[in-house]
């Protein structure tokens, strides 16, 4: 996020643009925002490629994931 909001398109950005269809400038301005995440190890592992989570790219998260049991049948 901090090369993102400097402006800077990181190798892992350009990766996931060319992967997703997406423009280098889309991904790095998404993530700039908040809107995109790109989860990576602090200890770099090679066999995993970059991926990215966003309202842009293909990976979605459901917001409710862990909290449907609450509401269904509860009083």
């Amino acid at each position: 996020m901090r090369y993102a909001r400097q402006g800077v398109i990181t190798e892992e950005m350009s990766y996931i643009a060319h992967k997703e269809k997406l423009t280098p400038e889309l991904v790095r301005d998404e993530v700039a925002r908040g809107r995109m995440i790109m989860p990576r190890q602090y200890q770099p592992i090679p066999e995993l490629e970059p991926m990215a989570i966003g309202v842009a790219s293909l990976c979605k998260i459901n917001a409710n994931i862990g909290n449907f049991g609450r509401y269904v049948g509860s009083k």
